[in-house]
């Protein structure tokens, strides 16, 4: 049996490796840059300014996953126009590919308010001080950006659901804390929201591969952390996702 081909967009990224790297044995993948990059599956492109090159590409693959994002100040036209164009993209070609979208815990960052009890506690790790734990944040707390890269995550799930409206069926993953090292960064709260990079990988494999009941899905990918805050339930009911780690068990974990 061939594999499902797969473009990754942002393949340079943390997450564009994970996937890539840990998922080559089971999709034969097309990674996305606007950079030039060495080697076997890479494809130089401009997603924000190539729209009718990227479209020809979105067609010619079974998944997408887009990741990718311009980290520059300045960039937030460019990072408006890459997601108008792939979904331009996706819901053009026939049949449409599954798409796998990126979004981020901070799209709901205000749902949390680390400064009050008991999130303060949890988020230094003061457990005994914890009376009550809270309840987990689901994906349909309302949006609540506080800085331009989480507002724009928004504005991926808000255009998401316009065009699963249109036809296109596809997974919004908001993705918790990842590195590609497991390493707990000394981040208050980081601990909640960590997603190891296995759980990761297998998150993606399940968005692309999941029988969909509903053309639109959001949900929330983090590790089955001791200390979870978000809610990943619908990642495991829709898409079968089986996380395997938990934040715990990484504490303490220096950088090789």
């Amino acid at each position: 049996m061939s594999k499902k081909t797969v473009l990754v967009t942002g393949a340079t990224g943390i997450i564009g490796r994970i996937v890539t790297e840990d998922l080559a044995g089971r999709y034969a993948f097309t990674k996305a840059s606007r950079r030039e990059i060495a080697g076997e599956g890479w494809v130089k492109i401009d997603i924000a300014s190539e729209y009718g090159r990227f479209a020809e590409l979105v067609a010619a693959h079974d998944a997408v996953v887009h990741l990718a994002y311009a980290e520059e100040d300045d960039a937030t036209t460019a990072n408006l126009a890459m997601t108008k164009n792939v979904y331009r993209a996706v819901h053009a070609a026939e049949p449409h590919p599954r798409l796998v979208m990126a979004s981020s815990v901070h799209a709901v960052n205000r749902a949390i308010d680390w400064s009050a009890e008991p999130y303060a506690s949890i988020a230094r790790r003061a457990f005994d001080a914890v009376k009550e734990r809270p309840p987990l944040v689901g994906v349909d707390a309302p949006l609540s950006p506080d800085a331009p890269y989480a507002a724009l995550k928004g504005y991926i799930e808000l255009l998401g659901r316009a065009y699963s409206y249109r036809g296109v069926e596809m997974v919004v993953v908001r993705y918790g804390g990842v590195r590609l090292d497991d390493v707990i960064p000394d981040e208050p709260g980081y601990h909640c929201f960590f997603l190891s990079r296995r759980d990761c990988a297998h998150v993606v494999e399940r968005a692309i591969e999941a029988d969909l009941a509903e053309p639109y899905n959001l949900v929330f990918a983090t590790s089955r952390n001791t200390w979870a805050v978000y809610d990943i339930s619908d990642a495991v009911t829709r898409l079968g996702y089986a996380p395997r780690d938990d934040a715990e068990d990484f504490v303490g974990r220096r950088p090789k």
